[in-house]
């Protein structure tokens, strides 16, 4: 390789390293240091309860197992709060006795902090069971969402889940021509949901798994903060 083509391709991963900045991917450029990521408003999107119903009440023209599957995706992270990889990571060997036992793919190589999804009572293993009924059949190490072919959607070495992106743009375009949903919602969304809906900050950041409050905070928890009117101490002097 000439030096012609060396500081070519030095210049192409220098860019792709400055583009997995960008994209949130990679926290610094290891290759140009002074790269830092490009700030960008989190996002609003509150999903209502409303329309977690449509979505769920949606009738496919056919029988179809996308459809399905995408709603039993839904119903599990709404009740877990799981991200979109983690779930598609879940194995079969990850459900135990006592519950869902996974290690967050985000921070995996960082705090390593690993967590349980106790059962409770009982309607998180009845879902799990709905979706283990899924075609195809599957034991062992099988993942619990799986393609028809009975291959995980997320695949480690490109970091994407093509196909299941794909079903999930599919399923989006039917809710939003059949469904009074006039705005789409990302699966970041639900979790976002789940956080905005748990009783507390500390109760939402356990369920995403974050290690400090601080992000749960600034980016999920996305319902509007309620407050009284501030009230005067003497009410006779502001009567008309």
């Amino acid at each position: 390789m000439g030096i012609q083509q060396q500081t070519m391709t030095c210049m192409v991963i220098r860019h792709a390293y400055t583009k997995a900045v960008d994209w949130g991917l990679i926290d610094t450029n290891p290759i140009k240091r002074n790269v830092n990521k490009i700030p960008t408003p989190p996002r609003t999107r509150y999903i209502e309860d409303w329309e977690i119903e449509e979505v769920l009440n949606l009738k496919p023209k056919v029988k179809s197992r996308a459809v399905t599957l995408i709603k039993l995706f839904i119903r599990l992270v709404l009740m877990t709060g799981l991200s979109r990889i983690d779930v598609l990571q879940l194995k079969l060997s990850d459900l135990k006795e006592d519950g869902i036992h996974f290690q967050r793919q985000k921070t995996m190589n960082k705090t390593g902090k690993r967590i349980i999804i106790e059962w409770g009572n009982g309607e998180l293993k009845s879902l799990i069971e709905e979706i283990k009924r899924l075609p195809p059949h599957r034991i062992g190490e099988a993942h619990l969402f799986v393609t028809r072919q009975c291959k995980p959607y997320y695949n480690p070495e490109t970091m994407r889940c093509n196909a299941f992106d794909s079903i999930w743009q599919r399923f989006m375009d039917r809710v939003m021509d059949t469904t009074k949903i006039t705005d789409r919602f990302h699966e970041h969304d639900l979790r976002a949901k789940v956080a905005s809906d748990s009783d507390t900050l500390e109760e939402a950041s356990a369920r995403m798994a974050h290690s400090s409050t601080e992000i749960t905070k600034d980016v999920y928890r996305r319902k509007p903060e309620k407050v009284s009117p501030l009230e005067s101490k003497n009410k006779n002097n502001l009567k008309i």
